[in-house]
Order: structure tokens, then C-alpha cells, then sequence
């Protein structure tokens, strides 16, 4: 007998869900709090505009997931690089934070400061479990104390 699963939220992740629980022979129920699914990857049609929710761009590395997106979208898929930038002390920087921009834009100070904040937390990682308790901890773990606060 096929399991029965119910999936809460009709967005993105929770259609995906449900859609590869069915392939694999389940009974599945997607309920969303909205009449709609699509959660923020949707927009609304006012006067021949759409107007989008929130943001939707999607990536992945996985090709069977790829695959499965472009089956879905049937040619709808808008491809970009992306460029997106973050305004920051008169400055703007690339994300995900790039070096370049680290060792250029940011006072000298900071940027001294961040390297052995950085130097810590690499050492401090080679010794340690590498178990995180929250993403604060990878983050910190990651980009060092200065520029996680940053």
C-alpha cells in the first residue's frame, strides 16, 4: 500500500517535494495557506504586468534537479549571470563576498583586523569538531568573526 504524506507549503520546495515523493509512488497532499501555489516564486497580473512576489531566481548543481526545473518549465527558464552587488561604506561589493573587494574597499584597519580574525577561526577549525550549532557558527567559522560582524 502507498504511503500517504502531506507536504505543508506550496512553494517552490514543497511542490518539488511533492512531485518526487509521487514519482516514487506515494499518496501525496500539498496544502498551502494561500488559494495559490507558487509561494514567493509567482507574481500578479495587473494592467498586461506581472508583478513578482519576491525573488525567484534559481541554482543548482544538481543536473537531475536541473532536468527536472527545465521539464517543468517547458522553455519558460530565463537564463543570467548573476551580478548581484551589495552597497556597503560608500562601496559596492560582490556577492558572495569576494577577496578583491574586501582587500580594496575596506579601511586598512579592517581589513588587518579581518585577516587575523580569519587566521583564528581557520586554526580554531582544524582543532575543533567542525559540529556548528547555528549558521552564526559557520559563518564565523567561514568569513571570521570582523566580517561575519560587518
Amino acid at each position: 500500500m502507498p504511503k500517504k504524506i502531506a507536504v505543508l507549503g506550496a512553494g517552490a520546495t514543497g511542490l518539488a517535494a511533492g512531485w518526487r515523493l509521487s514519482k516514487k509512488g506515494c499518496i501525496v497532499t500539498v496544502i498551502d495557506q494561500l488559494p495559490r501555489v507558487g509561494g514567493l516564486a509567482g507574481g500578479v497580473l495587473l494592467n498586461g504586468n506581472i508583478y513578482e512576489y519576491g525573488p525567484h531566481a534559481f541554482h543548482t548543481t544538481d543536473e537531475e534537479i536541473l532536468n527536472d526545473i527545465k521539464e517543468i518549465a517547458k522553455g519558460d527558464l530565463i537564463k543570467f549571470n548573476r551580478t548581484i552587488t551589495i552597497k556597503f561604506l560608500d562601496s559596492y561589493f560582490k556577492y558572495p563576498l569576494a577577496i578583491s573587494d574586501v582587500l580594496l574597499k575596506l579601511p586598512t584597519i579592517t581589513v588587518i583586523k579581518a585577516f587575523f580574525s580569519l587566521l583564528w577561526n581557520m586554526i580554531k577549525g582544524y582543532v575543533s569538531s567542525g559540529d556548528y550549532k547555528n549558521s552564526e557558527e559557520v559563518l564565523v567559522q567561514n568569513y571570521g568573526y570582523v566580517l561575519y560582524k560587518i
